[in-house]
């Protein structure tokens, strides 16, 4: 419900939320909570945790590139994990956010130094350095295994969007299918070319999704729709 990702939701975004529906149907009608599926649970809590705990091998609570790499068997590419533990699906967590600042080169040295006095050591090391959280590892988690909700197609669209444009080009595509040839090659796979992917994407995306694809210069791009509540 909070489209834009900073922990923060409007009024505009609860009124248009489902979530009071949900309440009362959880409260007067299902006895089984968990068999909700709309929002997270204590039991969907708990699968996620594991989930995180396992991929935690030194138990700081926090997950490195390294431990992200092993997330279902080493399935994602290690150039989709950086984007991923950088925080390009979440923009706006605070975290991040403050992380992009504090990298960024027009922000004073004193600035810097400011801002991380006033963090605790652990949101300092978090802050410093590519750290996931384990909120951060929930909202990926969802998106990894529910492809189809907005939320989902919103945080891989920022995730995939290697320049920040807004915009999914063939450039930012080939930059993950060429780490992805390497790897079936490796594996003795017959590849895939990369224009027959982008044909199958084409075909795969109809015009009511939130993101529309059209050509434009030398490749295929992905261009979201404007959020309503953003003006």
């Amino acid at each position: 419900n909070n489209r834009r990702g900073n922990m923060r939701m409007t009024r505009a975004e609860f009124s248009k939320s489902d979530i009071v529906d949900v309440l009362v149907h959880a409260c007067d009608t299902e006895p089984d909570v968990n068999r909700i599926l709309r929002y997270l649970s204590y039991e969907h809590f708990y699968v996620v945790y594991c989930k995180f705990w396992e991929l935690d091998g030194d138990r700081d609570f926090v997950l490195s590139f390294d431990d992200v790499l092993r997330y279902n068997g080493h399935a994602l590419t290690s150039r989709c994990i950086e984007r991923i533990v950088a925080g390009c699906g979440r923009p706006n967590a605070p975290h991040v956010a403050m992380r992009r600042k504090l990298r960024h080169e027009s922000t004073p040295k004193a600035s810097r130094e400011a801002m991380l006095a006033e963090l605790s050591a652990a949101d300092r090391s978090i802050v410093k350095g590519d750290l996931m959280t384990y909120e951060d590892f929930t909202y990926f988690l969802l998106s990894e295994e529910d492809k189809t909700s907005d939320v989902a197609l919103q945080y891989w669209h920022r995730v995939l969007d290697v320049d920040d444009d807004g915009v999914l080009s063939a450039r930012d595509m080939w930059h993950f299918y060429e780490e992805q040839l390497s790897r079936m090659e490796c594996l003795s796979q017959e590849p895939v070319g990369f224009e027959d992917i982008l044909c199958q994407i084409l075909d795969m995306v109809p015009g009511r999704y939130p993101f529309a694809f059209s050509e434009r210069g030398s490749g295929m791009q992905n261009r979201p729709t404007p959020d309503a509540d953003d003006g």
